[in-house]
């Protein structure tokens, strides 16, 4: 076989009308079939499937060339005649171009095909077989930094099909027998027994401008310092420098390293607009959620942390009916209780689950619902782990400390009967300040989902509608979002970008301080208002670019009902530091003729006793009491004036005395009359002390400190329950 290699783009043959027909056909086809394909340039996608496709005739006119029937009928023939086949019509080549080897302009000039249909290898002194069949490189992968990580191969199936494989090159390093497995599952032999000659292809290939080059990103989002967010089915940038890009010929071009089908949008935004977010207009809570799910565009612009807004109420007063309106802004959003593929995810997963979950929906916001299906034994660690807190460390092999501080910027939106506040408490941990703002607590009511004059069978029939057609038509609001803030005609650059948009959420988070209940006053409650601040500025400007059907006055009704309803919870319960302070002087009232006068004469049981009008509880008797938070209650009370220390300044006295042995330990010295609750004298009688009967508390935010003051029975007057930071 004559071995010179005669360049493809010299053919001078040109194919019938026909061919060309069945050509675009197969074309089509591929485009539907390969799902890869919604990434990337659509057009050298085809390019490469008719250089395939053109390869495949080749070969099957050079296997006919070479049988004994093409032999006998075109042995008479010159090298430039086009042979015939049996029936007498011409092939497309001529017998030389059958017979020599030939290029391509995806493959590096060091490798050709054969008519046989092997590539070659031509860097060495003899030709090498690389592949036996033949897979073109379609596309080439780096990471953010433009390190060569993989390269996609395109070849054809047994039915005339496109498909690809992705061949990474740490594979290659690491388990060539899997990487051998795989191309041969594709009909493409690797025969050699080491890695270099695949290494030194895909390397070669890479450096060719002719294939497409895609940077990998680890997740969804904006592009760090670029004007460019990646969603799950595309990359956006500016109309304006798309179109540039496409008249030169080039593509800026970005993928998710993992996809989630569930997270790809279903239907046309106008569908969207419609069937879901129109048919809403009468609940503003409905369009809260809604709102909510949005605003991961601007808390992945402006770097903020997670906040997890938690829907609670009882059973069927439209708890899923929020989690699916959240979800179709971004992903599929059918009932996660009758179909499993459902982007609505459950709490009930590990803490290890769930923290994969906030990585793999960074940017595009997470909806979990049931919250008291969660498996898990700290929930409060878990919530702190999901807003960006520190995670338990861990070390490696080598005894370095592995960071694991989560990456993860997000809203998450959260449903369950029990609030989260409730569920802090019924699981041991404590409820503060932090949970409160990183995890708001939002009440759903029956009457959200209602309007008036309605019967309880049409709300039923109209709320099926809304979370069938939340079902149906899903995902394209963020993108649509996303897409808009690029386009402004103020935006030159990603810095130019954030500064615009904080502007607008410091301008919505003073507009919301008169409207809603105690901010003015509280700074607790205003730095709760920075999430809520983020949701009005998102409102307004899904109007103003067309992304919600709203009105303003809609928008600002629906948010300042959240930061409302926010607000009243907490008010609900006193904080559990002011819990346990109650505890424990409860039990002191109720056990005080367990605690003796010192130096009077007892040999029963005592957890104390009273010396010069202090009040000494044994230290182990206070553990037993206050087993969760001794530092913190402990705490309170000496700023409360309570806790009284030791000359030496230590928390704990220590009784040690020859003619009263009985009473040596170790004990907390509190104010008697404080602790018990008494005015004026007392001459430290049991019988005068009486426990009291009930025990209530009222919670408001004070003015001046955001803290929340619990108003305290005959018993703690004075004592302020401050909601420590989370």
């Amino acid at each position: 076989m004559n071995t010179t290699v005669s360049n493809f783009s010299s053919e001078s043959v040109t194919q019938s009308q026909s061919q060309i027909d069945t050509l675009a056909q197969h074309v089509s086809q591929a485009m539907a079939v390969a799902p890869a394909q919604t990434y990337g340039n659509h057009s050298t996608r085809a390019q490469v499937y008719q250089e395939l496709v053109a390869i495949k005739n080749w070969c099957e006119e050079a296997r006919y060339l070479a049988s004994p029937d093409g032999q006998s009928l075109n042995e008479e023939k010159s090298p430039e005649e086009c042979p015939v086949w049996p029936d007498g019509s011409p092939l497309t080549h001529t017998i030389a171009q059958l017979s020599q080897w030939r290029t391509s302009s995806l493959l590096s000039e060091s490798y050709a095909i054969t008519p046989d249909g092997k590539i070659m290898n031509m860097a060495g002194k003899e030709p090498s077989v690389f592949f036996d069949g033949v897979g073109l490189p379609i596309t080439t992968f780096h990471d953010i930094e433009g390190r060569f990580e993989a390269q996609e191969l395109a070849c054809l199936d047994a039915d005339g099909q496109l498909v690809t494989l992705t061949i990474d090159l740490e594979s290659v390093y690491q388990d060539l027998k899997k990487i051998k497995a795989r191309t041969s599952s594709h009909r493409l032999a690797y025969y050699s027994a080491t890695e270099s000659q695949l290494v030194r292809f895909m390397l070669s290939c890479a450096k060719m401008k002719q294939i497409e080059s895609v940077c990998l990103v680890d997740q969804a989002g904006f592009v760090p310092g670029q004007l460019a967010y990646v969603t799950h089915d595309e990359t956006l940038i500016r109309e304006d420098e798309r179109e540039a890009l496409q008249r030169h010929g080039n593509q800026l071009c970005y993928r998710l390293r993992k996809v989630m089908k569930q997270l790809q949008p279903q239907g046309s935004h106008e569908e969207w607009i419609q069937q879901v977010a129109t048919a809403v207009r009468h609940s503003p809570l409905m369009q809260f959620a809604i709102l909510v799910m949005l605003t991961n565009v601007l808390i992945n612009l402006l770097q903020k942390g997670t906040t997890i807004v938690h829907f609670h109420g009882p059973s069927s007063v439209g708890k899923t009916t929020l989690a699916q309106l959240a979800q179709s802004v971004v992903g599929r959003a059918t009932d996660p209780s009758t179909d499993g593929g459902s982007a609505i995810r459950k709490w009930h997963n590990t803490l290890n689950a769930l923290l994969s979950l906030l990585e793999g929906h960074h940017g595009m916001g997470l909806v979990l619902d049931e919250l008291g299906s969660f498996i898990g034994k700290n929930f409060g660690a878990l919530m702190y782990a999901m807003t960006n807190g520190q995670r338990k460390g861990r070390c490696d092999k080598a005894g370095a400390v592995v960071e694991t501080q989560s990456t993860a910027a997000l809203c998450v939106i959260s449903t369950g009967e029990l609030s989260s506040d409730d569920y802090l408490r019924k699981t041991g941990d404590s409820v503060n300040s932090g949970a409160r703002i990183r995890m708001p607590n939002i009440e759903v009511r029956p009457e959200d989902a209602s309007l008036p004059g309605e019967t309880l069978a049409q709300t039923k029939a109209r709320i099926d509608q809304i979370k069938t057609a939340s079902g149906m038509c899903y995902g394209t609001a963020l993108p649509a979002l996303a897409q808009g803030l690029l386009n402004l005609p103020e935006v030159t650059s990603y810095v130019a970008l954030q500064q615009l948009v904080q502007v607008r959420v410091n301008e919505c988070a003073e507009r919301l301080v008169p409207l809603v209940d105690g901010a003015a006053e509280s700074p607790l409650i205003r730095r709760g208002l920075d999430f809520f601040a983020m949701t009005l500025a998102t409102g307004l400007y899904s109007i103003e670019l067309g992304v919600l059907p709203y009105t303003e006055e809609e928008i600002m009704a629906a948010v300042v009902l959240a930061a409302n309803r926010w607000v009243a919870s907490l008010d609900e319960q006193p904080d559990d530091i002011a819990r346990a302070i109650r505890h424990l002087q409860e039990q002191v009232v109720l056990k005080r003729h367990e605690f003796p006068d010192m130096g009077a004469p007892t040999t029963g049981r005592h957890l104390g006793v009273i010396r010069n009008k202090q009040l000494l509880v044994r230290v182990e008797w206070f553990k037993t009491l206050v087993p969760q938070f001794g530092k913190q209650v402990l705490a309170r009370l000496e700023e409360q004036g309570c806790l009284i220390r030791t000359e030496k300044d230590r928390m704990t006295t220590r009784i040690k005395s020859a003619t009263a042995g009985i009473y040596d330990g170790q004990y907390y010295a509190f104010d008697y009359d404080k602790m018990m609750g008494l005015d004026g004298e007392d001459d430290h009688e049991p019988e005068a002390v009486q426990p009291p009967k009930t025990t209530k508390f009222t919670r408001r935010p004070t003015c001046s400190q955001g803290r929340v003051t619990a108003s305290p029975a005959s018993g703690m007057q004075g004592l302020t329950a401050s909601v420590d930071k989370f």
